[in-house]
């Protein structure tokens, strides 16, 4: 069985969506002939088996002929009775039937246009290739100076020989949306600017970026992991000089010359690592007072927090408000304790280091970015800078790329951002591009309803999808059988090893994403500690759980009594350790499993959202755990590029 579902091409009638449901709800026959041809076609693709492209084109263009010699009161008794001959509850389906078969209407602007009229008058197949194309041809002139052929001028002027710079404008034809056309003549008109790119999932943002770097001028490409800059050297592969760089590897070079700069010889900026202290030895290095009804190890973890807050702002200072956002305590003293506190701590674990020294305090990239803002230091030039995944950069960043000389353009799509809210740079120019070219546009309406549950508006305009290709909405029932192949999706980590389990007893293939085995494996070895010893869990999300009947309560509660059964039968690690070897290699017919929360930069041809999804959590009613559910579920479903398989009920339990 293969991952990738049956590609179906988009075949367009000539004819509109609302002509179509006037004719078959109320018998409403059009004045214009090439309607009437349209509707004979609606008919004929709604009751007959699965009508093949070219039988459906050769049937349009032999009724065009037909109906030419044909009295109009003739055509429309014809349609009238081949109406009358189709069962209402046919009809009522058709438009179903039609959108399944991957058979749309043209557009008011696409019949209006005439593109169905060839030279000849008569309908042309060159309609379906004018209704597809999502896609325009457009040119960029790049001003480029040729250092290779520097001249003498001769025979103008004054005559003295100055030698000039020919600057060389190179025209560059490259093919995208409309809006994407947009954004790449702007980025060209002004190479030295900084950009906002807000982009929805799928609009071809790297694809951007490649075509761009085509013109050959000098562009780095910022990853947010090795992993992003991995795959997309794959993709540029060895015909386009553009270099990729992570964050990561940014930020320690920044540093290392920074330092170096200072001419401090004998020290090292602060190392992104963990700590080789215990907490009791990072308390006593701060000198951290014990403070009544609370250890000091709680009151250290607070401070690493407030840090944290202040790490992930613009702010130049530690200040109340970082206090204010962890503490609830009123008293002003106790703030200002805090702030002092946070200080302290920060450098300590900022401090610059002797080569060998230990690492006293958990030190983050964020956390060196942070260090690297305040003190004042500069990204070097790389020509210009396309950030991926921006949506997830820590304010700091920007506060860097404000004193970057040269260009850069953060690409990044703030639905996708799952914690905390997108930092703004208002000083730079702002691009968006909406058009989908992953995914068809029969799906990207459903896209839209899940962001509209959003309690802000994140993106101005409407996802737009493709028009080349169908995406098919899947509504099934709880008694319908789901798809084996693509990624299937869960909002629960209990019913995702339910079904993991279920496949490796059916000896099915299948394989977990990386980030979701993991929580898996923790949650699962969690679970059977404190159902065999009582041991407190370990993992974040079931850390509150301090006795098995808690939470044996808990994920009997959310509908999965089969996993609490088969806990209490004894699934033991090594039963654990058999589901995780029992992973197919990843091979073309595994079926993919994973959680909301890790669908991202995934891309698949079917994608499943299991009922789970759709399940509101405990604190639902919080308008930023609500926000979180609502991306995450938007993230899952932009995966998909040809067939999205949801609950029926989805949209109804979200809005709930």
């Amino acid at each position: 069985m293969t991952t990738k579902a049956p590609k179906i091409s988009t075949y367009y009638l000539p004819v509109t969506q609302k002509v179509a449901e006037g004719f078959l709800v109320h018998g409403t026959v059009p004045d214009q002939l090439i309607e009437r041809v349209g509707l004979f076609a609606v008919m004929m693709a709604g009751r007959a088996g699965d009508m093949s492209r070219a039988n459906l084109s050769r049937a349009l263009a032999d009724i065009y002929e037909k109906f030419l010699d044909t009295p109009g009161d003739v055509i429309e008794m014809c349609l009238g009775e081949l109406r009358d001959e189709i069962a209402q509850q046919v009809l009522a389906d058709t438009l179903g039937t039609l959108l399944d078969r991957g058979i749309r209407f043209a557009s008011d602007e696409q019949m209006a246009s005439r593109a169905w009229c060839g030279a000849n008058g008569r309908y042309t197949e060159a309609f379906q290739s004018y209704c597809r194309d999502t896609l325009l041809d457009y040119e960029l002139v790049i001003d480029t100076a040729d250092e290779n052929e520097d001249f003498e001028a001769e025979d103008e002027g004054d005559g003295d020989g100055e030698t000039i710079t020919r600057h060389v404008p190179q025209r560059l034809m490259l093919r995208g949306p409309k809006d994407q056309a947009r954004a790449a003549t702007a980025i060209v008109a002004a190479s030295d600017e900084h950009f906002t790119m807000t982009a929805y999932a799928g609009t071809g943002k790297t694809h951007l970026l490649l075509a761009l770097a085509g013109g050959g001028g000098a562009y780095t490409h910022l990853a947010p992991t090795e992993a992003h800059s991995q795959a997309f050297t794959r993709r540029v592969g060895t015909s386009v000089k553009i270099r990729s760089v992570t964050l990561f590897k940014l930020a320690t070079d920044i540093a290392k010359t920074f330092i170096r700069n200072q001419s401090t010889r004998w020290v090292n900026p602060p190392r992104v690592g963990s700590t080789t202290w215990s907490v009791s030895r990072q308390v006593e290095a701060v000198g951290l007072p014990a403070i009544p009804g609370e250890s000091t190890t709680v009151t250290l973890s607070k401070v690493h927090r407030i840090i944290n807050k202040w790490c992930f702002s613009a702010d130049r200072e530690i200040t109340t408000e970082h206090v204010r956002k962890v503490i609830s305590t009123g008293r002003l003293e106790d703030v200002f304790a805090y702030i002092a506190w946070a200080q302290r701590v920060w450098g300590l674990m900022s401090a610059l280091l002797p080569a060998k020294e230990e690492q006293a305090f958990d030190f983050r990239l964020y956390h060196l970015v942070k260090w690297l803002d305040v003190s004042g230091a500069e990204i070097p030039p790389m020509g210009m800078l396309f950030l991926d995944e921006a949506h997830d950069l820590p304010a700091p960043w920007y506060s860097l790329l404000r004193r970057y000389p040269q260009g850069w353009v953060a690409m990044g799509d703030p639905y996708q951002c799952l914690s905390g809210s997108v930092p703004k740079d208002p000083q730079s120019k702002a691009l968006t591009m909406v058009q989908s070219v992953r995914t068809g546009d029969q799906a990207t309406p459903l896209f839209q309803s899940v962001i509209d549950q959003h309690s802000e508006r994140l993106v101005d305009g409407t996802i737009v999808g493709s028009r080349d290709h169908i995406t098919r909405p899947r509504a099934y029932a709880p008694h319908h059988e789901l798809p084996a192949t693509g990624l299937r999706v869960y909002g629960s980590v209990w019913k995702m090893l339910e079904d993991a389990l279920r496949l490796k007893d059916g000896n099915a293939r299948f394989r977990l994403v990386q980030a979701s085995e993991k929580s898996l494996i923790e949650a699962a070895r969690d679970a059977i500690l404190l159902r065999r010893s009582g041991d407190c869990p370990k993992s974040y999300e079931l850390r509150k759980f301090e006795h098995w009947d808690e939470l044996s309560h808990e994920i009997e509660s959310q509908g999965y009594a089969n996993v609490v059964r088969l806990f209490d039968r004894g699934f033991r690690e090594d039963n654990l350790d058999g589901l995780i070897r029992g992973q197919s290699d990843g091979g073309q017919s595994s079926l993919v499993l994973g959680l909301l929360e890790h669908c991202k930069n995934l891309e698949f041809s079917v994608v499943t959202m299991s009922s789970c999804c759709f399940t509101p959590s405990a604190n639902v009613r919080a308008r930023e755990a609500r926000d979180k559910h609502i991306k995450a579920i938007y993230v899952a479903m932009t995966r998909v590029h040809d067939e999205l398989w949801f609950p029926g009920d989805a949209l109804n339990r979200l809005s709930d």
